[in-house]
């Protein structure tokens, strides 16, 4: 039945987009009925429309634009984090002037969440033996 209807959809005198979503209707129609096979036939055939080309451009530019708008928000996300590593690194060096540069290491492998409760701490501590405890 699907056969025939789409054969129907190819002779009618109507635009390329409007038959497009006929064939589109009447495969949504008979999902239930048809083999992946078919599903994937009639879709190699209204693929030649320049309509679906056109949607394939479109969905992939958007998600070339999705792809880059995520990128750019990692790092910034990154950059942040890395700032906050900095600035409390430089924090410690004010704070004790002595400390070692093995402290450094410790601290970036420390999380965001972590640097800003010793950013905090960090006020009331009086030597490294406190900051310790935390690392």
């Amino acid at each position: 039945m699907l056969d025939e209807a789409l054969d129907l959809t190819r002779q009618m005198q109507v635009d390329p987009a409007r038959k497009m979503k006929i064939m589109s209707m009447q495969l949504v129609l008979m999902d239930k009925y048809i083999t992946e096979e078919k599903i994937l036939s009639v879709w190699e055939e209204m693929k030649m429309l320049n309509i679906i080309r056109i949607a394939e451009k479109k969905g992939i530019e958007q998600g070339i634009e999705r792809g880059i708008e995520q990128g750019i928000e990692r790092g910034i996300e990154q950059g942040m984090e890395k700032g906050k590593v900095d600035l409390f690194w430089r924090l410690l060096l004010k704070k004790f002037p002595r400390i070692e540069a093995s402290y450094h290491d410790k601290i970036k492998d420390l999380d965001e969440a972590k640097i800003d409760m010793l950013s905090v701490e960090l006020f009331d501590m009086k030597d490294l033996s406190e900051l310790d405890r935390y690392l």
